[in-house]
């Protein structure tokens, strides 16, 4: 009976990803491959998103799972905009202050981080850490399968996690059975894509379960549950630092610039298979978020130097982009 939480949202998710694909493709709402990140050559049909969200609030209404209200609205808030930026594109300049409103939507639930004593700049950087997720995970959304193999590894080590300190958090069974479902649809070569819309759904509600476990912690084991983020994070910072240093000086430009240089790409390039990396990804990722539990609270650095160790080498011997489009797999 325990399973039944995981299996169900597998089946569901399963089952109505290609009624969401059949929809997408009447609609003509299909991912356009002329993009710089983009390694498809033919337009892909999006709302994966809406699939995986789908199953994932009927799977809670049947089991009686309870989601925080303003989790709830937050992460809804999130899942329209990503699914109305797949559409419209929408600038810049319009998309962060959605999304900064959407993650203060989240301080209502009373989670913060337990190592900052300062109540308004706590609060302030749980925004930016939901905005930072937010937006380096959709970086990694690159590469058939990367999204749906990273959030996985998320959601299983934050799993682990709540049950290592005793914190029950029905709803992450219910997700990680959402994403297996979604994921036979997202391996490569794709049927379909989650979009923005799901890219901006999971990592929203990913990053809201690690303050939600956060604090609930001593202020040094608060920092357990944020080592799944730190790639996607880091990644996100260095492609960036990396494209100023390039010539892209301009904020505005250095926002919306694309290209096929983030982890993703880079380790397609030297594997060239799309599923093994989509492995590489979960295998990276799972390795940054369980590494501390060896550790006492008090080493904790010694982790976060070695998950900051294996990235710069990966960083200094992986290709610097992915330069051909598409893959043998």
């Amino acid at each position: 009976m325990k399973l039944v939480p995981l299996f169900f949202p597998f089946f569901l998710t399963l089952f109505l990803s290609p009624l969401f694909k059949a929809l997408a493709l009447k609609l003509g709402f299909l991912d356009d491959p002329s993009r710089g990140s983009k390694i498809h050559q033919r337009p892909i049909p999006y709302l994966g998103g809406m699939a995986i969200f789908s199953s994932f609030l009927l799977s809670l209404a049947i089991f009686n799972f309870t989601l925080p209200y303003y989790l709830l609205v937050s992460v809804l808030a999130f899942l329209l905009l990503g699914t109305l930026d797949d559409l419209l594109d929408i600038r810049a300049l319009y998309r962060l202050p959605l999304q900064f409103l959407f993650a203060l939507v989240t301080i209502y639930t009373a989670w913060r981080f337990p190592f900052i004593p300062i109540r308004y700049l706590n609060s302030l950087l749980v925004v930016l850490f939901i905005m930072g997720a937010v937006n380096s995970f959709n970086c990694w959304d690159v590469v058939d399968g990367s999204a749906g193999a990273t959030s996985l590894a998320i959601a299983f080590s934050l799993l682990i996690y709540s049950f290592i300190f005793g914190k029950d958090i029905p709803f992450l069974i219910v997700l990680i059975g959402c994403i297996l479902g979604w994921l036979p649809h997202n391996l490569h070569p794709a049927s379909m894509f989650m979009g923005d819309g799901g890219s901006y759904f999971l990592s929203a509600i990913l990053s809201a379960t690690a303050l939600q476990i956060s604090s609930q912690l001593s202020p040094l084991q608060g920092l357990l549950p944020l080592f799944p983020f730190i790639y996607p994070c880091l990644d996100f910072i260095v492609v960036h630092y990396k494209r100023y240093r390039r010539g892209v000086k301009k904020l505005k430009p250095l926002l919306t610039s694309t290209d096929k240089d983030h982890l993703p790409h880079r380790l397609l390039a030297k594997v060239k298979s799309v599923n093994l990396t989509s492995l590489l990804l979960f295998f990276l990722v799972c390795f940054s978020s369980l590494l501390p539990i060896i550790f006492s609270p008090h080493l904790l650095y010694i982790p976060f130097a070695l998950i900051l160790g294996v990235y710069f080498i990966l960083d200094r011997y992986l290709p610097p982009a992915l330069e051909n489009k598409g893959s043998n797999d």
